[in-house]
């Protein structure tokens, strides 16, 4: 948005000036030098943020209206999920266990276990698991950021995340997305086995390669000024590196294709919801092992998918209620006569 209204006077922008930046977006909105445009649910985000900014500013008194609210972004086009079943998350696990990267094999099993989000699997650290305990705080998320749109403050070590036209972005950890994100979560005994092994697999690595014990990166914030944090990192790269949440992205992706499969982290996360669906958890449950702080109304709306065996178990649930055998009983219970066994009445036919 910036070259195009970043110059333009508050009080002048119109909703034309607004909605022409949405257009262009969507035409040749791409910054990684790839023809085309971003897809519409990306126009969309950025239509959210900068109406915030704009009622913000008109709450302020900066303007007398917000532009933003007359311009129109495309339409968030309706995409059906379907979640992946228990069989295809255990090939993905069989996959992952036997797959050379030293990182991605714990971080699909934990991803599994947890339904975590990829930034926050990327920005665990090792105090934030008690193994004894067998628990997992979640406090923070890896993230990619612009270092052109934040104050200067240094270059932390080896952060870098490619950029376009020579620009280097910047990998960089921040605060989760709600209160509710920070909830300590239960791990079950594969996930716990599979951390152990993991731990002593990356010390090995790093004593073996003279590693740093820790890697220092940017702490950014909104509205504050970010500083640099040193982190112990629970996946890192063989290179001792931290894992880009990009990068692991494509590697679940590659991983996936392997066996025949086209899944993102994300699906892991639909994945877990709808298997606790389908094992009759209430959606109170579901919500606080994803971490939402709606009580179940995200879940259900977004995350809970009918699972393959649903169905047939619910044609059972049907047939056990409503279904002959059912009917009978219920027949016998009221005193009524039971199909196929009533006793003819009328009139017998004349010889």
């Amino acid at each position: 948005m910036r070259p195009s209204i970043g110059a333009r006077p508050l009080k002048q922008l119109t909703p034309l000036e607004v909605q022409a930046v949405y257009d262009y977006l969507a035409v040749r909105g791409r910054r990684d030098g790839k023809p085309g445009g971003l897809a519409p649910q990306h126009i969309l985000a950025v239509h959210r943020c900068l109406h915030r900014a704009l009622a913000q500013a008109v709450t302020w008194r900066l303007v007398a209206h917000n532009p933003a609210t007359h311009a129109t972004p495309p339409p968030r086009p309706h995409s059906t999920v379907a979640a992946l079943s228990p069989e295809q998350v255990a090939v993905l696990l069989d996959a992952a266990d036997h797959h050379p990267s030293l990182w991605l094999g714990p971080w699909t099993v934990l991803a599994t276990a947890t339904g975590a989000r990829n930034g926050e699997l990327c920005g665990l650290e090792w105090t934030d698991l008690d193994l004894d305990a067998s628990t997992v705080r979640f406090r923070q998320a890896l993230t990619i950021v612009d270092p052109a749109v934040l104050p200067d403050a240094g270059t932390p070590g080896d952060g870098g995340a490619g950029g376009v036209g020579g620009r280097r972005k910047e990998l960089a950890v921040g605060p989760l997305k709600s209160a509710a994100s920070s909830a300590i979560l239960t791990l079950p005994p594969f996930a716990v086995q599979a951390l152990r092994r993991h731990r002593r697999q990356q010390a090995r690595l790093r004593l073996a390669m003279g590693q740093p014990a820790t890697l220092g990166l940017r702490w950014v914030e909104p509205g504050r000024p970010p500083h640099p944090v040193e982190l112990d990192l629970v996946f890192r790269t063989e290179r001792g590196t931290p894992v880009n949440p990009n990068h692991a992205s494509r590697a679940f992706a590659r991983l996936a294709a392997s066996v025949g499969l086209t899944a993102h982290p994300h699906l892991l996360r639909h994945a877990l919801a709808s298997a606790m669906a389908a094992n009759k958890e209430p959606a109170s449950i579901i919500a606080a092992q994803l971490r939402h702080a709606d009580g179940g109304t995200l879940a259900q709306r977004v995350y809970i998918h009918q699972l393959p065996q649903t169905a047939p178990r619910l044609a059972e649930l049907i047939e056990g209620v409503f279904g002959p055998a059912a009917r009978n009983t219920q027949a016998v219970s009221a005193g009524r006569p039971v199909e196929g066994n009533r006793s003819e009445t009328g009139a017998s036919n004349p010889a």
